[in-house]
Parts: C-alpha cells; structure tokens; sequence
C-alpha cells in the first residue's frame, strides 16, 4: 500500500504503529534526526505494552559508536559494521522471532 503524493504520510504512519510486529531503526552517519527521534519514542511507547522489538540497526558508515536515545540503547543492537555474526540474519531473526534463519 503507498501513499499518494501530496498526502500526510504522518497520519498513516499513526494509524499504522499499532499493527506493525517490530521496528528496526537504521542508524547512519549523521545519527537520529528530530524526526526519528519522535518516532523512535512513538514506537517504544507502544511496544513496550504489546513485547514487539524495536532493533537499532547501525550501518555499516557509521561512527564507531553513535549516539542513541538511552532507552533505544538499552536494546540489543544489529551491527552492519561487523560480519560477524551476520547482521543480515541477526535483523531477520530479529523482525520474525525465528531463530532458525541463522542456520
């Protein structure tokens, strides 16, 4: 489903947070934007009360060690920066909940 342009993708990104199973939030070189930040604190409000993960994922451009929310960085992070163990795989499992994906 997309949305068409010129529509506010705000109000249906609202109306869909309380459907969505996990969220992982791409961290790159210039970190989290206002925006983000709004949005990460929308999706750990919610989640929090349903157990849905909210994965930090940090690409593999990013500085050494970016700076988080403290809440976000309280969660188990997928790291592009390393390949091992494959973050590719630890994101999917991550997203499904199935282990098995990293066989």
């Amino acid at each position: 489903m997309g949305i068409a342009p010129g529509l506010p993708w705000q109000r249906t990104l609202e109306q869909q947070i309380s459907h969505i199973q996990a969220v992982a939030v791409f961290v790159g070189t210039d970190g989290i934007g206002p925006w983000q930040s709004a949005e990460i604190d929308a999706f750990l409000r919610e989640f929090v009360n349903r157990e849905c993960p909210v994965i930090p994922v940090v690409l593999a451009e990013s500085e050494s060690k970016p700076e988080l929310p403290i809440f976000l960085k309280a969660m188990t992070w997928v790291d592009f920066r390393q390949e091992q163990p494959d973050p590719l795989q630890q994101l999917i499992w991550g997203i499904t909940g199935d282990k098995t994906v990293l066989s």
